[in-house]
Formats: C-alpha cells, structure tokens, sequence
C-alpha cells in the first residue's frame, strides 16, 4: 500500500499475550460393556441425565473405498451445563480406534463446559449401571494414536 508507514501505525497497537495455558479440552473415560452401543446408550439414558441418541458415524475409510473403516457413536447435549457427551465404539469388524486401548469396548469424550464437571462423579454414577464391567478416566494427551487428530 503506497504512502501508509506501517511503522508509525504498529507501534501504536497494543501487545497481546496470549496465554496457552488452556484449561482441559476434553474429559476421556474408557468403558468395557458386552452390549452393543446402542444398548449401552440406552443404559445410561435410563440413569435419568443422559439422551443420548445415534450420531453419523465416525468414518475414517480414507482414500480406499474398499477400506471400510467407520465407527458408530452416540451423542448426547447437555445444554444447561454447556456439555457435549459422545459415546464411540472403538472397535469395528476389522479394526480398534484406538490400538492402545484394545481392552476398551467404548470411549466416551465430554467436551464444553468443563470447569464444573467432576470426572470422579460421573464415574460413580456410570458404575452403578450393572452391565457396565469397568469404567476409567484416560488422559487423551498421553495417547499416541490417531485419536488425537480425531479429537
């Protein structure tokens, strides 16, 4: 831009600091049911705080059509509280989402409002739902896999 000094005009804008501390984005629970998602959704609809219903699938086939690599998912909106809650298998018929959590049936992410939403609690109100065999906070920063791009 012909006649403007840049150079007279940036000294006069403020500095900002951004601060990339960022509070956590995501809570990370992994679950071991024999059910199928559906049921489980279901499940834990009937604690009475959830409504989860079916989402479009997570589908990661890629550039090979023949590669048929997607992965259901539940979601359910906690509008009150800011919350966003998404059930996935993390197996299909070939394949983990997760390779290092083969031992896990289903994740299940909590993103939005997190400053109030206590893992603990959530925990001990999903393990009293009987089919559900195990349930466990994972730290998704530790994760080496493709769950991060995912995420």
């Amino acid at each position: 831009m012909k006649g403007i000094n840049f150079g007279i005009i940036l000294p006069c804008l403020k500095k900002l600091n951004l601060d990339n501390k960022q509070e956590r984005e995501i809570s990370l629970f992994g679950i071991v049911c024999d059910n199928k998602i559906s049921k489980l959704a279901w499940l834990i609809n009937n604690t009475g705080f959830y409504g989860f219903g079916k989402i479009e699938d997570l589908d990661l086939s890629g550039y090979n059509p023949a590669d048929i690599n997607s992965y259901m998912r539940m979601q359910s909106v906690d509008d009150e509280n800011h919350l966003t809650y998404i059930l996935v298998e993390n197996k299909n018929e070939k394949r983990y989402l997760v390779s290092e959590l083969k031992n896990l049936n289903y994740l299940l992410i909590v993103k939005g409002g997190l400053d109030f939403f206590e893992d603990d609690e959530f925990i001990k109100s999903i393990k009293k739902i009987p089919e559900i065999k195990f349930i466990s906070s994972i730290e998704p920063k530790k994760l080496k896999s493709k769950l991060n791009l995912i995420l």
